[in-house]
């Protein structure tokens, strides 16, 4: 095998909580978080110049930054202790970046089992999360998928039974929102309200989107939320959704709809707004990523 395609689902943080700081800076946290079917598309080829190659849509040249694909394919051959002889990794960006929608992290989870796929390291769950975590806090939940309750700086997982129901509206605004700044104003803030985590545990074993979408809740909001944020959450509950509410740090918003019809409606009115950048409907998905195609 010298190829292989891959779809990267992004996340969503149906709540998430900050409950303390480690002495390595690092920030103790608390989620649930489901995969949806907005996705990435990547493609792994192997070639033989000794360089990882990534290229981004149709650009003409291959990306210069270190990116969480590069960091991915570093941390897999030194796992294996062997040299990459070389690789092109193509991506078809349809998650938005600084969005809190798990896109680098989603790419790099592929990269990681695509890799674990083409050179049959045969990893186990527990050895491939780790190299996650190398990479990056929601790298681990990205190769897991489905729904579960993340803890830690992202390496303590709970599998939840994924939703059956529901579906979800995404709208990105124009601008955008650093991980880094996010943590920064949330260590210097009063936060007043917090999510009741065990309350969105129950609705999501149970289904039960009405609760779901009354328990919601996300501490960044708190720091990080602008009048464009709270536009696009009246915007969806004005059009049915049970709950609205932003997703990692931002800036991404989802609403949670028990009608398919009505979430359409919804991102129909959201795309007419000039500072929506994008807008659509996703649906909830068992997995974090899917191998589609081998060549």
């Amino acid at each position: 095998m010298q190829t292989i395609q891959i779809l990267a689902n992004a996340k969503l943080n149906l709540s998430l909580d900050i409950v303390g700081k480690r002495q390595d800076a690092y920030h103790e946290m608390e989620m649930v978080m489901h995969s949806v079917s907005l996705c990435d598309e990547v493609t792994i080829t192997k070639t033989s110049n000794g360089k990882v190659e990534v290229w981004f849509d149709n650009e003409m040249l291959p990306s210069s930054e270190e990116t969480t694909i590069h960091k991915a394919a570093k941390v897999f051959f030194a796992s294996q202790r062997m040299p990459c002889m070389g690789l092109k990794i193509k991506v078809k960006k349809n998650i938005p970046s600084q969005a809190g929608l798990g896109g680098a992290s989603a790419d790099a989870a592929a990269v990681l089992l695509g890799l674990d796929k083409l050179y049959n390291a045969k990893l186990t769950w527990k050895q491939v999360c780790a190299l996650g975590v190398q990479v990056g806090a929601d790298v681990p939940f990205c190769l897991w998928g489905g729904a579960a309750v993340v803890r830690g700086i992202g390496e303590q997982i709970r599998s939840l039974p994924s939703l059956i129901e529901g579906v979800f509206v995404i709208a990105k605004p124009q601008t955008g929102v650093c991980t880094k700044e996010a943590f920064a104003r949330f260590d210097e803030a009063e936060i007043h309200a917090r999510p009741n985590t065990e309350q969105v545990i129950q609705a999501v074993e149970n289904s039960d989107l009405p609760l779901l979408g009354k328990q919601c809740f996300n501490v960044f909001e708190q720091v990080c939320a602008d009048d464009m944020t709270q536009k696009i959450k009246e915007s969806m509950l004005l059009h049915g959704a049970l709950g609205a509410q932003m997703t990692g740090s931002g800036s991404a918003v989802f609403g949670l709809f028990a009608q398919t019809e009505q979430a359409d409606a919804c991102v129909k009115a959201l795309l007419k707004q000039p500072q929506v950048q994008m807008a659509c409907v996703a649906h909830p998905e068992r997995v974090g990523v899917l191998f589609c195609k081998d060549v």
